[in-house]
C-alpha cells in the first residue's frame, strides 16, 4: 500500500489541473487549493486557509485503482489536517455564495453513488441536496410588464451598490464574481434598481447563467421572476440557444422548474463536525 502525500510541485499540480480539465472540470489549481496526492492514483483538493471551517472540494480515484482504500485514504488524511489547523469543521463542498475551491456542487448521486457511500461511513453527515438544470432558450421568452422595477444593465458607478446589495443577501464569493464582470463584462448583468437601491441582481458568461440574488427585504413580491425572465431574454437576445447552471438548492427548485429547467445532475452536500 502506498501513502498519501501534500502536493507543492509546481508540475505536480500542473498534471493534476489536467486531469481535472479532462474529468470535464475547466478550473486551474492554484495556490489556495490544499492538494493531496495517492502516488498518481488519486487526488484530493481543498481548502484548508479558511477560520474554523474547512472545505473539501473534489476527491478522484483512477478506475482501475478503486475499492483498495485510496479514497478513504486521502479523505482520512485530508481530515487529519483540518485537525491539525484546529478546524472545527469540514464541508462538502461549501454553501450557495461560499464555497472557496469550488469545482462541482458535491457528490454526484448518480456517479458517485461510492464516494458518498465513504465520507458517511466516516461521518460526514447530509446537509442537502443540490441541482444543475438547463433549459432551452429557442422559444420567445414573455416578458412581465411591472413599472415598479426599473431593470437594467449596470455600470461601473454601480459597483458599491451591487457589492451592498450582495453583502445583504448571499454574503461571500458572489461579490468577486460581479466585480470582475463589472469590468469585463457588464452587458452580462442585469441590476434592479428601487428608490436608487440596488435590491436584485444577476449575471451570467455566453450560456452559463447566474448568480441570481434578491435582498431578503424584497423576497417574496416575484422581483426574482421578474428579474429571471429579463435575464433569459437577453441570454436569447444575445446569441444563447440555452441557459444552463450547476446549483441550486433545494428550496428554489420550484422557482427554476416554473420557468422551464429541467434537473441534469443531482448532488449531495455534507459535513463533518471536528469540534
Amino acid at each position: 500500500m502506498g501513502k498519501v502525500q501534500l502536493v507543492t510541485d509546481h508540475f505536480e499540480k500542473m498534471r493534476i489541473s489536467q486531469k481535472l480539465q479532462a474529468l470535464g472540470f475547466p478550473r486551474k489549481v492554484t495556490d489556495d487549493y490544499f492538494i493531496l496526492n495517492f502516488e498518481s492514483k488519486g487526488f484530493l483538493i481543498g481548502i484548508l486557509n479558511r477560520p474554523a471551517t474547512g472545505f473539501l472540494s473534489y476527491f478522484f480515484v483512477e478506475e482501475q485503482y478503486r475499492n483498495q482504500g485510496i479514497g478513504s485514504s486521502l479523505v482520512e488524511a485530508f481530515v487529519s489536517y483540518a485537525k491539525e489547523k484546529g478546524l472545527n469543521r469540514l464541508i462538502i463542498p461549501g454553501s450557495t455564495g461560499d464555497a472557496p475551491g469550488y469545482i462541482q456542487p458535491g457528490i454526484n448521486l448518480e456517479t458517485e453513488r461510492s464516494a458518498l457511500t465513504l465520507v458517511k461511513q466516516m461521518g460526514f453527515e447530509e446537509l442537502g441536496r443540490v441541482f444543475s438544470m438547463k433549459r432551452s432558450l429557442e422559444n420567445d421568452i414573455k416578458l412581465p410588464l411591472n413599472s415598479e422595477w426599473d431593470v437594467r444593465e449596470p455600470n461601473f458607478n454601480d459597483r458599491a451598490l451591487i457589492a451592498d446589495a450582495i453583502a445583504n443577501s448571499v454574503p461571500g464569493e458572489w461579490s468577486n464574481i460581479f466585480d470582475e464582470r463589472l469590468k469585463t463584462s457588464p452587458n452580462e448583468m442585469l441590476v434592479v434598481l428601487h428608490s436608487n437601491v440596488v435590491v436584485a441582481y444577476s449575471s451570467w458568461s455566453q450560456d452559463r447563467f447566474g448568480p441570481i440574488g434578491v435582498r431578503p427585504e424584497y423576497r417574496g413580491k416575484g422581483l426574482g421572476k421578474h428579474l429571471l425572465a429579463h435575464s433569459l431574454g437577453k441570454m436569447k437576445e444575445m446569441g444563447c440557444l440555452q441557459a444552463w447552471f450547476s446549483w441550486s438548492d433545494e428550496e428554489n427548485l420550484h422557482f427554476y422548474q416554473s420557468f422551464d429547467f429541467e434537473i441534469t445532475s443531482s448532488f449531495a452536500r455534507l459535513a463533518l463536525d471536528l469540534s
